[in-house]
C-alpha cells in the first residue's frame, strides 16, 4: 500500500506470504492430527490461505503492467 505501484518485487511478496502461511497451516494440521487433537480448523485455514494466494497472483501481474504503461 505504501510502496511503488510498479514494484514487482514488493507485489510478489503478497502471494508468497500467503503461500507460506498456507503451507505452515497444513503442516500444523498434520502435527495436530498425529497428536489426535483438533485439526479441522487448521486444515480450513490452510486451504483458505492457499486459495487466497491463487487470487492474489494477479497482484504481481498488475505491477508489471503498471510499469509497462509508463
Amino acid at each position: 500500500a505504501f510502496g511503488a505501484r510498479d514494484s514487482v518485487y514488493a507485489a510478489s511478496l503478497v502471494p508468497a506470504f500467503l503461500f507460506l502461511g498456507g503451507v505452515g497451516a497444513l503442516v500444523r494440521t498434520y502435527r495436530e492430527w498425529k497428536a489426535e487433537r483438533g485439526w479441522a480448523a487448521w486444515q480450513g485455514a490452510g486451504w483458505f490461505l492457499l486459495l487466497l494466494m491463487l487470487f492474489t497472483l494477479a497482484v504481481p501481474g498488475s505491477a508489471m503492467m503498471a510499469g509497462a504503461v509508463e
